[in-house]
């Protein structure tokens, strides 16, 4: 999104089709109530997928007429402002800037706007269905896409979790993350239960029982984080939230691109670097448009290994890219195709020891591990008479490989656990046709996952099986959800998810737990086999009332789902599926009128019933087990502030707190501990400066401050008295623009603190305090962009 550094954008997050030249653009269907200037432009925003900026907010502050008419974009924002003092000048074949009638007679071009953090008022399109920010009846945080790759820190969902306190993970290295959301966390470990946190590019689904695939977040014009539960529209693997990632579509109007290059040196560590670049390209003179990202990093090493005698030990290289095709068929129907991939390689792992000097471990081998992920989508979109069709279909192929070393004395065991995951899904929906009062949504979601994981250990040079466990799934799924205003100032949304999930389970090389193994003809391992069948029935409801155009309270209640499975860790046992309830209250301030202020507020409690968590076997491996009842509760506050139009002040920060009950197995009897890996309280603070020179020169700066607190490993009578976290970390960096070029300096970790981000490195046979992941040292980012 772009705008004006005294402007406010308001758009739409993804553009449906390109506009052509003037005299041949596409004409709408616009049917506009009488309504808040800034409203009526959003809602053209968002049906004609353009860019609409307005130099000066109270310019849309008036209310605009009732118009119902089929146009283009020039002809319904000339009826829109015939009768006030602004007026539409279109900038390019998909953007226009809405300025005084009387700034228009002067002539003057005015330089391209600069990204604005958060607009006035945007499309919420994980809705599924027109929905507007200030709207919208639950919490919600958008992050613009160049904040992800400030301060020198690594683009991921790191860096969402820096900007959002209210997303959290684990810090076992990238490739092999945990992700949770609003305090919704089961464990610290990667097993085989679903994620907690639905993670899509646009509509494409990109896990579902894996771990983060820490995708690097370049070229992206936003991120929606909407928490859970999300059971309604996106079913299992969101029970604690959604991160949805919004890339740049491919623009058919003009050939761009950008090109980046970065160095960066890591106190008491190895140099690394990054570059990449971004090309759009007009195909066909443009009937169609294609936007390619590639990238490559190395993120140097920290950590060193006194068993071994060497040095920076956790080096890591990631190599990906995006390819994206859009090939617009007629006034009405879009053709997305595209495809991601990308491949993680970490040397060794990133833990260190307590009782050594500062950043070191010793060990006897290295524990490597990797992640190599591809996928590829198709999503058709247009107009079927009154409303929209959207069909997406994606394959996802994942493949993660680890190595682990246990700390239990014995120098000549090694585990080996290789995942390969394999994910197909198709969704088709109808939703209400974008700008209309009444919104809708209905569809059908089809998912097939299957994932193998293999588990060995070499001990003595003998390789033993440790299991090999076979999960299919395949789950199909009714969902709706309606929007209807019960008047000016109140709306109701009720949604709705019916779900059939059929499991299979295929287990050898492990015994049963209940020792009743089945042999397989001609062999001699235990083998088992078994077919479940799972059905879910999932609510939710929400009320929303604007006391103010400004104001927004709201309510929601919604639920959300894990389907049970197997797993397979020396022993084969099955899990049962988990559910939650959560009830949600919040009030919201949108920037309106002449204010430069935006807030939201909301609190929340959640009801979890038989939770499925991956927890550490007797042989040092995660199995997934359910292990009691438990409750989240959790408070939320966001403020963004513009003193004037060169300066910005964020403020964002979130109480989390929930509690388990179940059987320990250790102390066989019913204990009560808190949830893991959910710091109690966390704090993003930042302010940043941004100032023309003149015509060719900017000058931009910011700062920021983050805390994380205390946080407990694991929920069982041990790893519970484990702790992490309860550290802050400071980042800063300046930028200087010369006309289209960028050269930037970026700190990262400015104060050089080693705190434990978390209490776990390895598996082990013998639990204690000595593990710890410290913070990456202060590292200092030296980088240059041209745009072109």
């Amino acid at each position: 999104m772009r705008s004006l550094t005294s402007g406010v954008v308001i758009s739409c997050g993804a553009a449906f089709l390109s506009a052509t030249a003037a005299d041949a653009a596409p004409r709408y269907r616009f049917d506009l109530p009488a309504a808040p200037l800034a409203t009526s432009v959003a809602r053209i925003s968002a049906q004609a997928g353009v860019t609409i900026i307005a130099t000066t907010p109270a310019l849309l502050a008036a209310r605009g007429p009732s118009l119902h008419l089929d146009a283009s974009v020039d002809e319904v924002l000339t009826r829109l402002f015939e009768k006030t003092p602004a007026q539409a000048i279109r900038v390019t074949p998909t953007s226009w800037r809405i300025v005084a009638r009387r700034a228009v007679q002067t002539g003057r071009r005015s330089r391209p706007p600069p990204s604005v953090p958060i607009p006035a008022d945007i499309v919420v399109t994980a809705s599924k269905h027109v929905v507007l920010l200030s709207a919208y009846p639950a919490s919600i945080t958008v992050i613009e896409g160049p904040a992800l790759t400030r301060f020198g820190g690594t683009p991921d969902t790191s860096a969402i979790a820096r900007l959002a306190p209210g997303v959290q993970s684990t810090h076992l290295g990238p490739g092999r993350d945990k992700l949770f959301l609003r305090g919704i966390a089961d464990s610290s470990f990667n097993g085989s239960s679903a994620a907690l946190v639905g993670l899509y590019v646009n509509d494409v689904r990109l896990t579902y029982n894996a771990p983060d695939p820490n995708l690097r977040l370049y070229d992206v014009d936003r991120v929606e984080i909407l928490e859970g539960p999300q059971g309604t529209l996106y079913g299992a693997g969101s029970i604690a939230g959604l991160i949805r990632i919004a890339p740049r579509p491919p623009d058919a109007t003009t050939r761009s691109g950008d090109v980046w290059l970065g160095g960066t040196v890591i106190a008491h560590g190895t140099a690394g670097g990054d570059a990449g670049g971004v090309v759009n390209l007009p195909l066909f003179g443009g009937a169609a448009a294609m936007r390619l990202v590639g990238y490559v990093a190395r993120d140097g090493g920290y950590i060193d290994d006194a068993g071994r005698g060497r040095t920076d030990v956790n080096r890591s290289d990631t190599l990906g890219g995006r390819v994206a095709l859009r090939v617009p068929l007629e006034a009405d129907w879009l053709i997305d195709l595209g495809a991601i991939v990308q491949d993680i390689r970490n040397r060794d792992a990133q833990y260190a020891e307590r009782g050594l000097p500062p950043l070191t471990r010793s060990s006897i081998a290295a524990e490597p591990s990797s992640d190599f992920f591809r996928t590829g989508y198709l999503t058709v979109s247009g107009r079927i008479g009154g409303v929209d069709l959207t069909s997406t279909t994606d394959i996802v192929d994942q493949n993660l490989r680890q190595s682990f070393l246990p700390n239990d004395g014995n120098a000549a065991a090694l585990y080996h656990q290789s995942d390969a995951i394999r994910l197909v899904s198709e969704e088709a929906r109808l939703s209400s046709r974008k700008g209309a009062v009444l919104g809708w949504t209905a569809g059908l979601s089809v998912l097939d996952s299957r994932t193998e994981q293999i588990r060995t250990s070499l001990l003595d040079g003998f390789e033993r099986s440790l299991g090999r466990a076979h999960n299919g799934l395949t789950e199909i799924a009714l969902f709706g959800e309606l929007t209807a205003h019960l008047g000016s100032r109140l709306s109701l949304t009720a949604g709705g998810r019916l779900t059939s999930v059929r499991l299979v389970g295929l287990a050898s090389g492990a015994e049963e737990k209940s020792g009743d193994a089945a042999k397989i003809p001609g062999g001699s391992e235990p083998h088992f086999s078994g077919v479940r069948h799972e059905f879910f029935a999932v609510p939710s409801l929400a009320l929303g009332w604007s006391p103010t155009p400004a104001w927004l309270a709201f309510g929601r209640f919604s639920e959300g789902y894990r389907p049970g499975g197997q797993t397979a860790s020396g022993i084969i046992e099955e899990y049962d599926a988990d559910r939650i309830d959560s009830l949600e209250v919040g009030l919201r301030l949108a920037a309106h009128g002449r204010a430069r202020l935006s807030a939201q507020f909301s609190g929340a409690i959640s009801r979890w019933r038989n939770i499925q968590a991956d927890i550490l076997s007797a042989n040092g491996l995660p199995e997934t087990r359910n292990i009691g009842d438990g409750e989240v509760r959790s408070l939320s506050a966001s403020m963004r502030w513009k003193p004037d139009d060169a300066w910005e002040v964020k403020l964002a920060a979130t109480l989390a707190g929930g509690t388990v009950t179940g059987r320990d197995a250790t102390l066989d009897q019913v204990i009560r501990t808190s949830l893991p890996n959910v710091a109690r309280d966390t704090l993003a603070a930042s302010v940043a400066y941004s100032r023309a020179i003149d015509d060719r020169h900017r000058i931009s700066a910011g700062a920021s401050l983050n805390h994380v607190g205390r946080s407990v490993l694991g929920s069982d009578s041990i790893t519970s008295m484990l702790g992490q976290g309860g550290y802050w970390l400071a980042s800063g960096g300046v930028d200087f623009s010369v006309s289209s070029s960028t050269i930037s300096i970026d700190v990262d970790n400015l104060f050089d603190s080693a705190a434990n981000s978390f209490a776990f490195g390895t598996p082990t046979f013998s639990y204690d305090d000595h593990q710890m992941t410290p913070l990456r040292p202060r590292s200092i980012r030296l980088g240059f962009r041209h745009t072109f």
